[in-house]
């Protein structure tokens, strides 16, 4: 009996001390006062993108049971094969646009990998996209165009345009 009682002190010392670790890191215990549910607040807004955890398993203290992921901008990161590499740099404009449905997104190059990719043989460009309507979503397949040189010119057509009339170059247009 004596050990028993040892043995439930020993518990209720480990309880106690769960409680104040839990209330340390900020959580709320439940209605009832129990260990059993806990609500969980995330330091920074957002939406929950990965859940590691199900209703009565037993976790550690530092196990991470949620990803919270801030989607108010998104990274899309784009290969760039070794023959673009030297057109591609950071702050360069780019282009996003969406396969499969009909969205269009501006935006900068924020970072270009250093090292090339072993099996693909191409460097990663990060772009960075603002997404205030939450309408990019993570692994979204996209298409991207970067504009790698801009000139002045007096006038400009499309190369479509262009075509050949007996021994002259016209341009047909509306």
């Amino acid at each position: 009996m004596l050990q028993a009682r040892a043995a439930m002190q020993e518990a209720e010392i480990d309880a106690q001390s769960a409680r104040q670790k839990l209330t340390a890191l900020g959580s709320v215990p439940g209605a009832d006062g129990s260990l059993t549910r806990y609500e969980l607040r995330a330091p920074i807004d957002g939406v929950v993108t990965d859940k590691r955890v199900s209703v009565g398993e037993s976790v550690k203290e530092d196990a991470a049971l949620f990803t919270v992921s801030d989607l108010s901008s998104v990274w899309v990161e784009a290969p760039v094969s070794v023959q673009d590499l030297a057109a591609i740099a950071t702050g360069q404009k780019a282009t996003v646009r969406a396969n499969a449905f009909e969205a269009v997104a501006e935006g900068r190059i924020a970072y270009v990998s250093a090292l090339m990719g072993e099996q693909t043989r191409s460097a990663t460009a990060r772009i960075v996209v603002a997404n205030a309507k939450g309408l990019w979503r993570p692994g979204l397949p996209v298409t991207v165009e970067v504009v790698a040189e801009e000139t002045q010119v007096p006038v400009a057509v499309a190369a479509e345009a262009i075509q050949d009339l007996r021994d002259w170059k016209v341009v047909f247009g509306r």
